[in-house]
C-alpha cells in the first residue's frame, strides 16, 4: 500500500507533516528541487533536530523555516549545504491536543524543501542549543 505521508516531532514538540503529494509533485517533480529525492533524510533531520527556526518573513507569516547544516548526495562529490525546509502553521483552534487540558498544538505542513547555500535572513525563532518552548 503506498504511504500517505509522514510525521515528526519538532525540537518545540510540535507536530509536522509532509504529505506524499508534497514529496513527489512539489519537491521531487520536475519543476521542483531534484538534488531532494536522494536526500529524504535531510527533511527528517532538519525538522526532528534543526541547527535553527526562522520566521519566513511578512509574506508568509504562517511560515517557519527550518534550517540544518548537512552533506548532501546526488553530486559528483557529496557537498555540505543548508538543508532548507519551509513548514506553515494551521490555527491552533484545529491543532491537536497530546492530553486532556493541555493546550491545543499547532501542526505544520511542509511546503517544500531544498538545498541551500546561504542562510535564511528571517527573524530566529528557535536555536540549537536553547531550552524547548
Amino acid at each position: 500500500m503506498p504511504r500517505q505521508g509522514w510525521n515528526w516531532n519538532d525540537p518545540r514538540g510540535r507536530n509536522v507533516r509532509l504529505n506524499q503529494g508534497t514529496w513527489d509533485k512539489h519537491i521531487c517533480g520536475p519543476d521542483g528541487h531534484i538534488e531532494m529525492a536522494a536526500n529524504f533524510d535531510a527533511i527528517s533531520e532538519t525538522i526532528c533536530d534543526p541547527d535553527r527556526i526562522s520566521e519566513s518573513g511578512t509574506r508568509y507569516p504562517d511560515r517557519e523555516i527550518y534550517e540544518r547544516m548537512r552533506e548532501f548526495k546526488g553530486y559528483a562529490r557529496p557537498r555540505r549545504l543548508i538543508a532548507t525546509v519551509v513548514v506553515k502553521w494551521r490555527s491552533p483552534k484545529r491543532g491537536i491536543r497530546p492530553r486532556r487540558r493541555a493546550p491545543i498544538m499547532p501542526v505544520g505542513d511542509i511546503v517544500t524543501g531544498y538545498a541551500s547555500g546561504t542562510q535564511h535572513q528571517g527573524a530566529t525563532t528557535w536555536q540549537r542549543g536553547e531550552k524547548s518552548e
